[in-house]
């Protein structure tokens, strides 16, 4: 039984241009019991932000039309202060990590994710 279970099915966007890397977190969300939804860079993220609520936000830092660090900006500043945003990143550099929190995203997860570590991400947050 996964720990995930005491916060419920939570709505999770996945915004990430590689399919493989969505593809990846939407199947360990999906086996920790949440419901996903994907976009492929910042400007569609930004879309189903404005349309739809989420209660969480998976974001990718490097993708092309609008990055995750300009995203982020958008959502933090028009959309919501609120939504937990995670960066995912291949690049771990501490100038990344601080970058990242300065904008207004709550947490870096590394990649490759590991599912663990997605879970334990989670339930920090909120």
């Amino acid at each position: 039984m996964s720990h995930t279970q005491n916060c419920g099915s939570l709505k999770i966007l996945v915004v990430d241009d590689l399919p493989v890397n969505q593809g990846l977190l939407k199947i360990y969300l999906e086996q920790l019991g949440h419901q996903t939804d994907t976009a492929d860079n910042g400007e569609q993220a930004l879309k189903k932000l404005r349309d739809e609520s989420f209660d969480f936000c998976f974001m990718d830092i490097m993708m092309p039309v609008m990055d995750g660090i300009q995203t982020t900006k958008i959502i933090r500043k028009e959309i919501s202060e609120k939504i937990p945003i995670v960066a995912v990143t291949a690049n771990m550099d501490v100038d990344v990590k601080e970058k990242c929190l300065d904008v207004g995203m709550n947490d870096c997860l590394p990649k490759p994710i590991n599912r663990e570590v997605l879970e334990e991400v989670i339930l920090a947050h909120i």
